[in-house]
Protein backbone atom coordinates (compact mmCIF):
# COMPACT_ATOMS: atom_id res chain seq x y z
CA UNK A 1 0.00 0.00 0.00
CA UNK A 2 1.82 3.29 -1.24
CA UNK A 3 -0.19 5.54 1.68
CA UNK A 4 2.33 3.84 3.90
CA UNK A 5 5.19 4.82 2.23
CA UNK A 6 6.46 7.90 3.56
CA UNK A 7 10.50 8.43 3.61
CA UNK A 8 11.79 5.11 2.76
CA UNK A 9 15.03 3.86 1.71
CA UNK A 10 14.97 3.26 -1.73
CA UNK A 11 15.56 -0.39 -1.66
CA UNK A 12 12.02 -0.66 0.08
CA UNK A 13 10.62 1.01 -2.35
CA UNK A 14 8.83 -1.07 -5.50
CA UNK A 15 10.25 0.37 -8.44
CA UNK A 16 7.71 -0.07 -11.10
CA UNK A 17 4.42 0.66 -8.66
CA UNK A 18 5.98 3.25 -5.81
CA UNK A 19 4.48 0.98 -3.60
CA UNK A 20 6.27 -0.68 -0.08
CA UNK A 21 7.71 -3.91 -1.10
CA UNK A 22 9.97 -6.41 0.71
CA UNK A 23 13.71 -5.90 -0.56
CA UNK A 24 14.81 -8.59 -2.44
CA UNK A 25 17.85 -8.96 0.42
CA UNK A 26 15.14 -9.91 2.98
CA UNK A 27 14.12 -13.18 0.70
CA UNK A 28 15.17 -16.42 -0.20
CA UNK A 29 13.71 -19.18 -2.36
CA UNK A 30 13.71 -22.83 -0.85
CA UNK A 31 12.06 -24.77 -3.36
CA UNK A 32 8.78 -23.64 -5.12
CA UNK A 33 8.42 -21.52 -2.10
CA UNK A 34 9.94 -18.25 -0.94
CA UNK A 35 10.63 -17.60 2.16
CA UNK A 36 11.33 -14.22 4.10
CA UNK A 37 13.96 -13.59 6.84
CA UNK A 38 13.58 -11.59 10.01
CA UNK A 39 13.85 -8.00 9.76
CA UNK A 40 15.12 -7.77 13.07
CA UNK A 41 18.93 -9.98 12.44
CA UNK A 42 18.55 -10.65 8.93
CA UNK A 43 19.50 -13.78 9.49
CA UNK A 44 16.72 -15.87 10.60
CA UNK A 45 14.15 -17.49 8.87
CA UNK A 46 11.14 -15.07 9.85
CA UNK A 47 9.28 -18.07 10.88
CA UNK A 48 7.09 -15.89 12.86
CA UNK A 49 5.33 -12.30 12.84
CA UNK A 50 5.77 -9.25 15.52
CA UNK A 51 2.70 -7.17 15.76
CA UNK A 52 3.58 -3.57 15.52
CA UNK A 53 2.83 -1.53 17.86
CA UNK A 54 3.21 -4.49 20.36
CA UNK A 55 0.05 -5.97 21.24
CA UNK A 56 0.62 -5.12 25.38
CA UNK A 57 -0.05 -1.92 24.31
CA UNK A 58 -3.56 -2.40 23.30
CA UNK A 59 -6.59 -2.96 25.80
CA UNK A 60 -7.92 -6.80 25.57
CA UNK A 61 -10.34 -6.82 23.48
CA UNK A 62 -8.34 -5.22 21.02
CA UNK A 63 -9.38 -2.20 18.90
CA UNK A 64 -10.74 -3.84 15.65
CA UNK A 65 -8.40 -3.27 12.78
CA UNK A 66 -6.08 -4.82 10.70
CA UNK A 67 -2.64 -4.46 12.63
CA UNK A 68 1.12 -4.70 10.84
CA UNK A 69 2.67 -7.55 11.10
CA UNK A 70 6.14 -8.29 10.09
CA UNK A 71 8.21 -11.75 9.48
CA UNK A 72 10.93 -12.10 12.67
CA UNK A 73 12.55 -15.15 14.17
CA UNK A 74 11.47 -16.80 17.15
CA UNK A 75 14.85 -15.69 19.19
CA UNK A 76 14.11 -11.87 18.10
CA UNK A 77 10.46 -12.02 18.59
CA UNK A 78 10.77 -13.24 21.81
CA UNK A 79 13.82 -11.02 22.91
CA UNK A 80 11.32 -7.99 22.26
CA UNK A 81 8.77 -9.12 24.34
CA UNK A 82 10.62 -8.70 27.63
CA UNK A 83 11.56 -5.13 26.23
CA UNK A 84 7.97 -4.43 24.86
CA UNK A 85 6.40 -4.88 28.01
CA UNK A 86 8.93 -2.80 30.30
CA UNK A 87 8.48 0.27 28.07
CA UNK A 88 4.87 -0.26 28.19
CA UNK A 89 5.24 0.02 31.91
CA UNK A 90 7.83 2.90 31.54
CA UNK A 91 4.92 5.15 29.16
CA UNK A 92 1.79 4.13 30.83
CA UNK A 93 3.69 4.90 34.53
CA UNK A 94 4.04 8.74 33.21
CA UNK A 95 1.88 11.21 35.14
CA UNK A 96 0.36 12.60 31.95
CA UNK A 97 -0.58 8.62 31.01
CA UNK A 98 -2.25 7.40 34.45
CA UNK A 99 -5.66 9.42 33.37
CA UNK A 100 -5.97 8.45 30.22
CA UNK A 101 -9.36 6.23 30.70
CA UNK A 102 -7.36 2.98 28.96
CA UNK A 103 -4.63 3.17 31.21
CA UNK A 104 -6.54 3.16 34.51
CA UNK A 105 -9.13 1.18 32.66
CA UNK A 106 -7.07 -1.77 31.75
CA UNK A 107 -3.19 -1.37 30.30
CA UNK A 108 -2.49 -0.36 34.26
CA UNK A 109 -3.68 -3.89 35.23
CA UNK A 110 -1.43 -5.32 32.95
CA UNK A 111 1.45 -3.24 34.10
CA UNK A 112 0.44 -3.92 37.88
CA UNK A 113 0.18 -7.87 37.44
CA UNK A 114 3.76 -7.52 35.42
CA UNK A 115 5.13 -6.25 38.81
CA UNK A 116 3.80 -8.87 40.28
CA UNK A 117 5.04 -11.44 38.35
CA UNK A 118 8.43 -10.21 38.23
CA UNK A 119 9.51 -7.78 41.00
CA UNK A 120 12.82 -6.58 38.93
CA UNK A 121 10.05 -4.60 36.71
CA UNK A 122 9.08 -2.52 39.04
CA UNK A 123 12.51 -1.75 39.97
CA UNK A 124 14.29 -1.06 36.67
CA UNK A 125 11.50 1.83 36.68
CA UNK A 126 12.21 3.38 39.72
CA UNK A 127 15.91 3.09 39.16
CA UNK A 128 15.04 5.75 36.04
CA UNK A 129 13.67 8.19 37.86
CA UNK A 130 15.71 11.34 38.24
CA UNK A 131 14.52 14.79 40.02
CA UNK A 132 13.18 17.13 37.43
CA UNK A 133 12.32 20.84 37.38
CA UNK A 134 8.46 21.42 36.96
CA UNK A 135 6.96 24.56 35.66
CA UNK A 136 3.79 25.87 35.15
CA UNK A 137 2.59 26.63 31.36
CA UNK A 138 3.63 30.26 31.64
CA UNK A 139 7.04 28.75 32.45
CA UNK A 140 7.05 29.75 36.38
CA UNK A 141 8.92 27.04 38.75
CA UNK A 142 6.80 24.88 40.55
CA UNK A 143 9.74 23.11 42.18
CA UNK A 144 11.21 19.52 42.22
CA UNK A 145 9.46 16.21 41.57
CA UNK A 146 10.59 12.67 40.36
CA UNK A 147 10.05 11.86 36.89
CA UNK A 148 11.12 9.18 34.74
CA UNK A 149 14.37 9.72 32.30
CA UNK A 150 13.40 8.04 29.00
CA UNK A 151 17.31 8.36 27.75
CA UNK A 152 16.95 4.58 28.21
CA UNK A 153 18.85 1.91 25.91
CA UNK A 154 15.55 -0.93 26.23
CA UNK A 155 13.64 2.43 24.97
CA UNK A 156 16.05 3.11 22.53
CA UNK A 157 16.27 -0.57 21.42
CA UNK A 158 12.86 -0.84 21.85
CA UNK A 159 11.95 2.26 19.24
CA UNK A 160 14.37 0.73 16.85
CA UNK A 161 12.37 -1.97 16.12
CA UNK A 162 9.22 -0.40 15.76
CA UNK A 163 10.56 2.20 13.46
CA UNK A 164 12.32 -0.79 11.54
CA UNK A 165 9.12 -2.83 11.45
CA UNK A 166 6.78 0.39 9.71
CA UNK A 167 9.44 0.52 6.83
CA UNK A 168 9.37 -2.87 6.21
Amino acid sequence: DSGRCFSVPSDLVDRKNGSCATPAWLTFDVGQKTMKLCIYCGSGTGSTKDHVPPRCFFPTPAPNYDRITVPCCEDCRRKGESNEQFVRNLFISTLQAESHPIVSGQLGGKRDRSFQYDRTQADRLVSLMRPAAIHSATGQFLGIAPAFDMNNPLVDEFLRRIVRALLH
